[in-house]
């Protein structure tokens, strides 16, 4: 996915929002958002909008010297949800379709979003998660893919969302190997190793780094044992918009995306109404583009 110029305001947005994890001081809030200018000057047309919220990012850990300033809330993010597990693997498990039950929790936890959100009902959320329709739902092509799949990467997206995703890893383990791709340094509020250990998934998962300290997953940014692990995937699960919009145009991959069409630039490449839950193959992205159904 390209860079919109819709996107420009949100790269200001973000910079702003990880300065307030830190300080409500408006001279704070502003020298951060005074970090996203250059690169929103040097960004061109043709970088995904991954790409320069990467370089802002950079900026803003550089100047907090390393330090994480979304820790706090991550952790608070993962112990929220994990009130709600039991109640998510039970709905799931009972469910008439528990692949699509899952696939739903899945997306429950990307629309809650608890890195732009302080203070959440839970319950509602997931409750219309659950019973509401979804924008595309690729259900008939991950269902027969998953009969022939031995090796599942799972490219996990935020703290806390993690939670909402082990329905569907364990769902997933029954076909295959499932390894957790995490961030190997922190980036916005997404997971590390750390939070990933924190979020109760099911025994028997492997996790991995991906090596990148790039916002989504920029393949030329990771390390070799990632790229090994994403080659020869039977089959990848990408949580999330920004892993959207970094590997919508991958070729080679039999990729499926969860998430919630937070803008209206990603909406119009799916092919769907802004803020629809979205559970779609890269094989029907390509179809929507070519404007074959």
């Amino acid at each position: 996915m390209r860079v919109h110029l819709q996107c420009f305001p949100c790269f200001l947005k973000q910079a702003m929002i990880a300065a307030q994890q830190i300080s409500a001081d408006p001279a704070l809030v502003k020298s951060f958002i005074d970090l996203s200018l250059e690169p929103i000057r040097e960004a061109s047309l043709g970088d995904t909008p991954a790409h320069i919220a990467t370089e802002i990012y950079r900026r803003i850990r550089a100047k907090l010297n390393g330090t994480d300033p979304f820790r706090r809330i991550k952790d608070r993010c993962t112990a929220i949800a994990l009130e709600s597990r039991d109640d998510l693997f039970h709905s799931v498990r009972t469910a008439a379709n528990p692949l699509e039950a899952a696939i739903r929790a899945s997306v429950a936890g990307n629309v809650i979003d608890f890195g732009i959100y302080s203070d959440i009902n839970i319950g509602p959320i997931i409750d219309n998660v659950l019973h509401g329709e979804f924008g595309i739902l690729s259900l008939s092509e991950l269902t027969e893919d998953l009969e022939s799949a031995r090796s599942v990467l799972f490219l996990a997206d935020n703290a806390g969302e993690l939670v909402f995703d082990a329905p569907l890893i364990e769902h997933l383990m029954q076909f295959g190997g499932v390894t957790v791709v995490v961030k190997s340094v922190p980036v916005i509020n997404d997971a590390t190793i750390e939070d990933a250990r924190a979020s109760r998934i099911p025994d028997g998962v492997k996790y991995i780094e991906n090596g990148s300290d790039c916002v989504g997953t920029i393949l030329e940014t990771c390390s070799e044992e990632f790229m090994d692990a994403f080659n020869e995937a039977d089959l990848i699960v990408s949580k999330g918009q920004a892993n959207f919009e970094t590997l919508d145009e991958v070729d080679g991959a039999n990729i499926y995306f969860l998430f919630k069409a937070k803008c209206e630039v990603t909406a119009g490449i799916v092919g769907v109404k802004k803020d629809s839950l979205c559970a779609i193959s890269n094989r029907s992205i390509r179809r929507t583009r070519s404007g074959c159904f």
